[in-house]
Order: structure tokens, then C-alpha cells, then sequence
């Protein structure tokens, strides 16, 4: 079902991958080899989706508003590999060789190229003026990684705590794909708005679901972010926007765990 609302855009999230791919090939070889880079099919696409169909809202795409979407991805990506690091490094048993995706070396190394790579493709697509807010979703993101740990370590759980920690982690990237996509295509400031508030209620409703958050909380954010998109006229970037969060609101996809 995921796959039908993407299909429109089958062409556009190819040309992202080709951006991606062609920057995740290194002298020392592919950065799969030194980080596992763990997402199922709706994880890898769904960023850069948003960002596509925000920006479709607004007429024909831009090359700059499909680098953007691959500099999203990235961001996610780099996050993601952090947040897999061990405290420690995983000791080499005897006799047994050793896969460097399991130490914390490695992993952060990649992490760091690919927040590396978010920036140059800025530069690459002359979208640097974009720097400063995704720099601050990076920020966010990185703040509620801290958040996180200390609650793990916390005695005492709080809901609250948890969902700040999916704001920061999550909301706040998806978010940022659909105003900043909105942006590229020249939307207006009250339009750019609305999609940010569209994307951050749909990102919280995805990182509850990915955390395993009671489904009524979830219900909350997605009826919210359908709200927001009621603003605009009917188009189809609308319409498969409604589509992927219908999926979520009646279907509850299984995106507890959402890797491969």
C-alpha cells in the first residue's frame, strides 16, 4: 500500500537514491562496509518523499528541491548511525574475526561524512541559505539523542520526556522536509507554515508509532496533520500527502520496527 502512494513519484525518489548511492562510495570502499545502515523501504523513502510532494504542491520540482530531499536522507542517516554506536567497543573474541560495524570507531566516522555530505550538497545545488535551518534540526536531533540516554538511565519514566525526545529526534526533520521543500518551490510564509506544522505533527505520530507509544496518542497527531493539509487546494501532492497518512490513521502500519 505504502508503494502505490509512492508509485508517483517512482522517478523523482530514483533520482534522489542516485544522489545518495553516488556519495556513499569511498576511496576505502562503500560506508555500508564500517556502519550497518539499517531501513526498511518506508524509512528510506519517506523523508525524501515529503520533501517531494511538499514541493510538488507548488508546480514542477527543482533539481534544488530533489537535493534537498537527498540531504534530509542524509541527515536521518548520519542520526541513525550515531544513535546505533556503542558506549563501548565491542571486544574481538579469539580466533573470531571482528566486523568493524560492530565498534563505535567506524560508525561515528561514517556519521560524520554523512553530516559532511549534507553540507556539501548544499553547496554542490546552491541551497546553502537552508544551512541554517537544518543546521538546527541536527541540533534538535542531537539534543534528544542526550534526552534519551538520561532517560534510559532514569528510574523514573516520563511520557512527557519521551515525547520531547520524538519531537527532537524525529518531528523536527519532518518538519523541516516539508516547509524547507515548500520554500524551494517559493511557497508563501503562511503556506511554509503549514506544511511545518503538517510535517511535525505526521513526524510525531511516526516516531510514537517507531517507539511503540500508545496507538490513541498516535491518532492524535495524524487527525492534526490532516488538519493542516485541509488548508490547501486539492491537488494530487495533496491527495497522496492525505493517502500515506490514511495509512497510518486506519491501517496502523507495523512501523514499530522499521528496518529490513
Amino acid at each position: 500500500m505504502v508503494n502505490q502512494v509512492f508509485s508517483s513519484i517512482k522517478k523523482e525518489l530514483e533520482n534522489v537514491y542516485q544522489k545518495i548511492e553516488r556519495e556513499l562510495v569511498i576511496k576505502a570502499g562503500h560506508i555500508s562496509s564500517f556502519a550497518h545502515l539499517k531501513h526498511s523501504v518506508i524509512d528510506y523513502a519517506i523523508r525524501p518523499a515529503l520533501v517531494i510532494f511538499s514541493g510538488r504542491m507548488f508546480g514542477r520540482l527543482s533539481e534544488k528541491t530533489l537535493a534537498l530531499a537527498a540531504v534530509c536522507q542524509f541527515i536521518h542517516m548520519a542520526a541513525q548511525v550515531h544513535v546505533d554506536v556503542n558506549e563501548q567497543s565491542t571486544a574481538q573474541i579469539p580466533g573470531q574475526e571482528h566486523d568493524p560495524r560492530d565498534g563505535s570507531q567506524f560508525p561515528v566516522l561514517v556519521g560524520d561524512y554523512l553530516y559532511g555530505k549534507f553540507f556539501t550538497t548544499l553547496c554542490d545545488y546552491g541551497i546553502v541559505n537552508f544551512l541554517k535551518p537544518l543546521s538546527e534540526i541536527i541540533c534538535q536531533i542531537n539534543e534528544g539523542g542526550l534526552l534519551r540516554q538520561k532517560e534510559i538511565n532514569s528510574k523514573v519514566k516520563s511520557q512527557v520526556v519521551a515525547r520531547d525526545v520524538v519531537r527532537r529526534e524525529t518531528a523536527e526533520l519532518f518538519a523541516g522536509c516539508c516547509s524547507l521543500a515548500a520554500e524551494s518551490a517559493e511557497a508563501g510564509s503562511s503556506e511554509c507554515l503549514a506544511l511545518y506544522k503538517f510535517g511535525k505533527n505526521f513526524g510525531m505520530a511516526y516516531g510514537l508509532l517507531e517507539n511503540g507509544m500508545p496507538f490513541d496518542q498516535v491518532v492524535h497527531y495524524l487527525n492534526l496533520a490532516l488538519g493542516e493539509l485541509s488548508l490547501f487546494n486539492k491537488c494530487q501532492a495533496r491527495e497522496s500527502l492525505e493517502e500515506l497518512v490514511n495509512l497510518f490513521l486506519v491501517q496502523k502500519i507495523a512501523v514499530q520496527r522499521m528496518v529490513v
